[in-house]
């Protein structure tokens, strides 16, 4: 995996938190992006339909939104949800936010949460995050809580794109799959959204989301897309209840 060229990723990331960033408007195509990505992540979840959802988990939820989103595709379930994240800043905002929700943060490297708990199991934008040292442990601690017979959804830029001043490292396919079925995952399926573009590209996109319309020509450059080409990745794996 190819190493960060900055100092402290984490604190990078922290200082984002200075507002709950992720509830308020966002230029026009980050808020496409969002959508295409939201419909790709709620299809992913159905296949896991079959399974009794009781109790789900969002690992690394900042400031909430991701969770109450999963949260209200499922509450008519009489859904229990809860999130935790390492920022306590970001789950001071998401306990504000949305106190419908169970959020904790927490340091080191076990989540605070029981093992064989969780039904589904989210981590979306988060494992870049996580320090190199501690990257085994974390998708450890993901199987951990997942229950058996309970599936996990994450998400991670692929390689394809420049490694963040916060993010640690990107990921391919290969990478990944190696990592989770590593720990004990199986049945592990991969989708992909947004297509690879090169830099200049990707400052006209930019650029032109600035103009009446014209922006609109960009949607599609977020749509999903078969992984191996895609600049975002998405992995659903289960844990055998034989675990």
């Amino acid at each position: 995996m190819s190493a960060h060229n900055y100092n402290d990723p984490i604190k990078v990331q922290e200082s984002f938190y200075s507002l709950p960033y992720h509830w308020f408007p966002e230029y026009r195509l980050k808020k496409v992006e969002r959508e295409i990505k939201k419909e790709i992540i709620l299809n992913l979840l159905g296949r896991f339909s079959a399974i009794p959802i009781h109790e789900y988990l969002d690992v690394g939820c900042g400031d909430g939104k991701w969770t109450v989103d999963i949260y209200n595709h499922f509450k008519n379930i009489h859904l229990k949800a809860t999130g935790i994240d390492i920022s306590e800043r970001a789950i001071g905002f998401a306990k504000i936010i949305s106190p419908f929700i169970d959020f904790k943060s927490y340091s080191g490297e076990e989540f605070p949460v029981p093992s064989n708990t969780y039904d589904v199991v989210t981590c979306i934008e988060v494992i870049e995050h996580v320090p190199d040292e501690r990257e085994k442990k974390f998708v450890e601690e993901l199987y951990r809580v997942t229950k058996p017979g309970g599936g996990i959804l994450l998400t991670t830029p692929s390689t394809h794109e420049d490694v963040s001043p916060h993010h640690f490292r990107h990921y391919s396919v290969k990478q990944l799959k190696h990592l989770f079925a590593d720990v004990g995952f199986t049945k592990i399926v991969f989708s992909g959204q947004s297509m690879r573009l090169h830099p200049r590209l990707k400052w006209i996109r930019n650029w032109s989301n600035h103009l009446p319309f014209v922006w609109m020509m960009w949607r599609f450059s977020y749509r999903e897309r078969a992984p191996q080409d895609a600049s975002n990745l998405f992995l659903i794996a289960e844990k055998d209840f034989s675990h």
